[in-house]
């Protein structure tokens, strides 16, 4: 898992309630809602303030000491009086028993929130005795009094300070939640509802609602997951403050001054300047940073954070000042972010001008601009030496660890690689000497497994000393050479061989399924069956197949007397070269017959459908001139006749000359182009020429 950040209980609790919750929140009005917090060994009563997009703990009060833990040791102090008085001894003051006894009472404690009494039993606690004691719930009570009264007086002193941190009254207070295991106890929910005034809500899971919240955190500063981003303001329990050298009056001093504040929101970072009045003007300035003296942690033996020793450069101008950077971090980490000298000087800038004037004097001569007199302020990191820390872990530790921790996994994948090593050169060992009365036997010379067993006795009995060079790769590689060379040699000969024969059993079936193929083939041939090749192909197939067979008997005749012992006379991939060849040539001749025949077909085809195209277009152009003609045809004929309209029309009707014109002409006509009867449309009468 790769850690975040570090969080706050409060805090993780506060964003828990916050997801689960965020319905309820309203966009300007913040929900203020109480959180107990009664865990194993402290408690934390705190306030936290809800809106839709912005999360903040307001007011957080903690004791240490305060929790089951304190339950468990009275009821355990208690129960080691009574068996002091029973049998003399007090387990309390044997760790084996102490142990014991504690645990035997936290698994039976918690059924005091159901039940009005138990029973804790120890079998052999002491010097043989056991222990069965009955407890009651009204017994438990008295004895977790002063624990009690505690929890007490931490709810009114949270009251106090969530008024005066928030200027707010308690019963603004939206609803009290209910966080940890021990807050089920009868007892202190009766002290929160006497002090606060309010009935404890349960909508937490108190278990697990600190973890939710971590998870959450996670997940809101992770780019692979997108979750509801609140504006998130964590609490700072505690004052922080700086012990520096200040200069008064041309006297030096010791001062210290609040850097940080309690209740202020993290991460944070605060600034603090020195004029040159104000400083000590030496090479080195001491400062140093310590938590405030709170009566809650005087339990630290001390307060201080870390010491600084920073080297403060000479100054080039006199204008100057002295800027230290104190940040909190994200995990409320206190350190010096960084300490820089700023200094001011003058110098002369151009002036700069508008756009228009730029115009008009673009137009005019060039001009040297205007200068004026500007101050530049210069900022220089100062180098700064840890003296001290004792909270977190400081920049050279920290790089001394992380090149410790890549060393150590570059040891780690040496040592794997030499375990693994060592491992299979075990098994190398046993496998060898077992096959060579088996598989390998028959191909080594009685001289080369004598050698052979030697190397690999010397060597299994170093494998299983207490040589420091066990895993060592180098040595491994060194002792396991002259078994290697030798046992590969072995190895390897028996693999030429077998190979060998399995080419040559290969080769075999080739060369008969080809032959049987060709028969098949030349068969349909004889028998005018269709077959694509042609007796030209299969006399070409047939050479084909018999060279190789020849090449093939060959390299038998070659390798067939040559002992196993030595390497093969022959190849085994020249023997899987020769039917490779053969089948690659044996199925081109069948491709190209296939092709051609196909090729000759795809030609015909092509023609035929050639032929029928024109012999349509040649039918089609025949249609389409005699369709001309007729509708030429029928032209001439309407235009002749609107002619003889025409004339008749221009003929006077009374005229008998004209009549007897017309019949002469008519009887003319009729002799030479005898009518043709044309039956009448409709009404109208036919005119006969």
């Amino acid at each position: 898992l790769q850690c975040t950040a570090i969080l706050n209980e409060s805090s993780a609790i506060t964003l828990a309630y916050a997801f689960s919750k965020m319905k309820e929140f309203e966009d300007d009005k913040p929900k203020t809602v109480a959180f107990i917090d009664l865990g194993h060994a402290s408690c934390n009563i705190f306030f936290s303030q809800f809106t839709k997009k912005k999360v903040k703990v307001v007011s957080v009060s903690t004791e240490r000491f305060c929790g089951a833990r304190e339950f468990d040791y009275l009821i355990a102090q208690k129960l080691s009086e009574e068996f002091e008085k029973k049998y003399g001894g007090n387990p309390m003051e044997a760790p084996k028993s102490k142990i014991r006894l504690i645990d035997s009472i936290t698994k039976v404690r918690k059924s005091l929130t159901v039940n009005k009494e138990i029973t804790i039993s120890c079998d052999s606690l002491l010097d043989g005795e056991d222990l069965v004691y009955n407890l009651t719930r009204d017994e438990f009570e008295k004895i977790i009094d002063p624990v009690v009264k505690k929890f007490e007086n931490l709810c009114k002193v949270a009251i106090e300070r969530f008024e005066k941190d928030t200027k707010l009254k308690l019963k603004d207070v939206h609803s009290f939640e209910m966080v940890g295991d021990t807050v089920r106890t009868p007892i202190i929910l009766e002290t929160i509802k006497k002090v606060m005034g309010k009935e404890v809500s349960k909508t937490l899971v108190p278990d697990e609602c600190i973890a939710r919240g971590c998870a959450l955190y996670a997940m809101m500063n992770s780019p692979y997951f997108n979750v509801q981003n609140f504006e998130f303001d964590q609490y700072n329990n505690y004052t922080i403050k700086m012990e520096y050298p200040f200069l008064k009056d041309n006297k030096e001093e010791i001062r210290q001054t609040t850097i940080i504040s309690r209740g202020i929101n993290i991460p944070v970072s605060k600034t603090i300047s020195f004029a040159p009045n104000q400083i000590v003007d030496k090479e080195i300035i001491p400062l140093k940073f310590f938590y405030d003296n709170d009566p809650k942690l005087d339990w630290l033996p001390n307060k201080l954070l870390n010491s600084y020793n920073i080297h403060l450069k000479k100054k080039k101008e006199k204008d100057w000042k002295f800027v230290v950077k104190y940040i909190l971090d994200i995990c409320g980490i206190p350190k010096l972010d960084v300490a820089q000298l700023n200094e001011k000087k003058k110098e002369m800038v151009p002036v700069p001008e508008d756009k228009k004037k730029e115009e008009k004097k673009e137009e005019k001569k060039a001009e040297p601009p205007k200068m004026k007199e500007k101050i530049v302020e210069t900022e220089s990191k100062l180098t700064v030496d840890q003296v001290e820390i004792l909270f977190g872990t400081p920049k050279g530790i920290l790089e001394q660890y992380t090149k410790r921790e890549n060393l150590q996994t570059t040891e780690d994948s040496l040592f794997r690689q030499a375990s693994s090593l060592k491992n299979s050169l075990e098994q190398y060992i046993y496998t060898t000497k077992e096959k060579l009365d088996s598989v390998l036997k028959g191909f080594y010379t009685e001289d080369e497994r004598k050698n052979l067993t030697q190397y690999m006795d010397k060597l299994m009995e170093w494998l299983y000393s207490e040589d420091e060079l066990l895993y060592d790769m180098k040595a491994l590689e060194e002792k396991s050479k002259d078994m290697k060379t030798l046992g590969d040699e072995i190895y390897n000969r028996n693999k030429l061989w077998l190979d060998l024969d399995k080419n040559f059993i290969t080769f075999e079936g080739v060369a008969n399924e080809l032959s049987a193929q060709c028969k098949a083939e030349k068969e349909k041939l004889e028998k005018k069956q269709f077959t694509y090749v042609t007796a030209e192909d299969i006399t070409k197939i047939e050479e084909l197949i018999n060279t190789a067979i020849t090449n093939a008997k060959k390299k038998r005749e070659l390798s067939d007397p040559a002992p196993r012992i030595q390497k093969p006379p022959v190849d085994p991939s020249d023997v899987s070269m020769l039917y490779d060849v053969l089948k690659i040539n044996v199925k081109k001749i069948y491709d190209d017959a296939e092709f051609k025949v196909k090729e000759a077909e795809r030609k015909k085809k092509e023609e035929e459908e050639k032929k029928k195209k024109e012999e349509e277009e040649k039918k089609k152009k025949e249609e389409e001139e005699k369709k001309k003609k007729e509708e030429e045809e029928k032209k001439k004929k309407e235009g002749e006749k609107k002619e003889g309209d025409k004339k008749e029309e221009k003929k006077d009707p009374t005229s008998p000359d004209n009549d007897i014109n017309m019949k002469d002409c008519t009887a003319n006509n009729n002799k030479e182009n005898p009518p043709k009867e044309q039956k009448p449309e409709g009404n109208e009468k036919m005119d006969v020429e």
